[in-house]
């Protein structure tokens, strides 16, 4: 567990160090004193990050040429799409006009079907063995409900 903190506070010393030099370098850790203490910047840093990547992003998604935002997608659906790709949100098809930076800009598709899919679950797919089975599973309670709904309507006595 020490060589772990060990290397964290390595980490927060010495930054790492990119095209322009070294960065993200917050504390400075005097070895002989035992001591740390913080570096200019790390303190404006340390209370304006949250410090932990979030597990999802969302882009937001704007309309144009108004700039309003009317929705949200997932990141990795704004990362696999392209220009001209049309979508749905809500009830509503768009035209991709361009992705930046955490945004989607979109213009109305005026009612033209999307041509691509996406879709995140949030469990396995059915196996077709399973899917098979509660096909005939709704067969079944199908034909069950039709036969009381002419038994009840008087349907079954025609």
């Amino acid at each position: 567990m020490r060589e772990k903190y060990d290397a964290v506070l390595r980490t927060l010393a010495e930054g790492y160090t990119g095209r322009q030099g070294v960065r993200a370098a917050y504390v400075h850790r005097d070895a002989v004193n035992r001591t740390l203490r913080g570096r200019r910047g790390g303190r404006l840093t340390a209370v304006t990050s949250g410090g932990a990547i979030p597990d999802n992003a969302d882009f937001a998604v704007l309309l144009e040429p108004q700039g309003l935002q009317i929705g949200t997608v997932n990141e990795d659906f704004a990362v696999e799409s392209i220009a001209d790709d049309i979508f749905q949100l809500g009830n509503t098809s768009y035209r991709i006009v361009r992705i930046e930076g955490g945004r989607v800009r979109v213009e109305n598709a005026n009612g033209q079907p999307p041509n691509i899919s996406f879709w995140l679950g949030e469990a396995p797919g059915r196996s077709d063995e399973l899917s098979y089975a509660i096909a005939r599973l709704r067969e079944g309670i199908g034909a069950a409900e039709w036969r009381r709904y002419r038994c009840r309507s008087g349907m079954a006595r025609e």
